[in-house]
């Protein structure tokens, strides 16, 4: 869940580092048995431009197995099995990406992010309505309407972004990671999570293929979404995936780190798992990005080398800088 910002560009310098810390902690109010936990917090090695430079992956107390793999979006997921958990169980995880510099667009601000190869057939899993993702009739009718300018390039993109955070209106607790898109957009509230459903319905109810992103952005505690469509920038051109944050009414930029992919919020929730208990476990979390720009080359001005003889003082220093 991420707070709304105002509305504003989020371009960052190229060669720009974010650093990003989360950590989850599960409370049990009694020992937990036979408790398996899965994580879709860390992302790939490539993703689009988006490259991960290092990583590392705490839990406490020590999991008896664990094992990694791919889900069906190209995910990375982590595995942990833990026989018993007396009280609680922490994952603190720590990682940095960079993006490779990129071409300039035609749309300023709007970024490149390849699919998850192989795509395939499953681009059609981003064009289809889900129990989340669903399309009332009001949202089919403005699907229409935003449509009839320029529905087939990148422009659009934003005109839908723009649309989606005007009618809502951000309040954290309206809505829960089980509220489908119509009923948010009837509410006029909800978080991030509502915000990029609504616009995936009116992308999808166009015919724009577009996914559900995940990850994080440097000044929120929360994880935060938004949204991909497979958009050519300009009429004419090939179709690339945009990513658009309809919370903040910007596109995305170096700034943004994504760590999953999918359909819906159920598709790359965070966390899940199961255990055997009499009470459910209490979760909490944190999470913290920092931007790390690139220093400015110093340019200095040639000069003339001169050569003093004296005695050193006591005061004298000799560095390399």
């Amino acid at each position: 869940m991420s707070k709304r910002m105002a509305r504003g560009e989020a371009t960052v310098p190229p060669g720009t580092r974010v650093e990003i810390r989360k950590q989850f902690r599960y409370q049990y109010a009694e020992p937990v048995r036979e408790v398996v936990t899965r994580l879709r917090v860390l992302p790939t090695r490539r993703f689009g431009t988006q490259r991960v430079i290092r990583q590392a992956l705490t839990v406490s107390p020590a999991p008896l197995r664990t094992r990694s793999f791919r889900d069906q979006f190209g995910n990375q997921v982590h595995e942990f099995h833990h026989d018993v958990v007396a009280e609680c169980l922490e994952f603190d995880l720590q990682f940095s990406t960079r993006h490779q510099p990129m071409k300039p667009s035609a749309l300023r601000g709007l970024q490149r992010l390849p699919a998850v190869p192989p795509l395939g057939a499953r681009l059609e899993l981003f064009r289809s309505a889900t129990e989340l993702v669903d399309c009332s009739p009001e949202m089919a009718r403005v699907a229409a309407a935003l449509a009839q300018v320029d529905a087939s390039t990148g422009q659009s993109l934003a005109r839908i972004g723009d649309w989606v955070y005007r009618t809502m209106r951000y309040r954290p607790g309206s809505t829960g990671v089980e509220t489908r898109a119509s009923v948010a957009l009837a509410g006029g509230e909800g978080v991030c999570q509502d915000y990029t459903h609504i616009m995936l319905a009116l992308l999808r109810a166009g015919g724009i293929p577009a996914r559900y992103v995940s990850g994080f952005i440097p000044g929120e505690g929360y994880m935060h979404a938004w949204v991909e469509a497979l958009l050519p920038v300009r009429a004419g051109s090939l179709p690339q995936w945009l990513g658009f944050d309809p919370t903040h009414n910007r596109p995305t930029d170096a700034s943004y780190v994504a760590v999953a992919v999918g359909r819906d919020y159920a598709d790359i929730s965070p966390i899940t798992g199961s255990f055997y208990g009499s009470a459910p476990g209490q979760l909490t979390s944190w999470a913290h990005a920092r931007l790390h720009t690139p220093a400015p080359k110093r340019i200095t001005t040639p000069r003339r080398a001169v050569r003093t003889f004296g005695q050193r003082g006591a005061n004298d220093r000799f560095s390399d800088a």
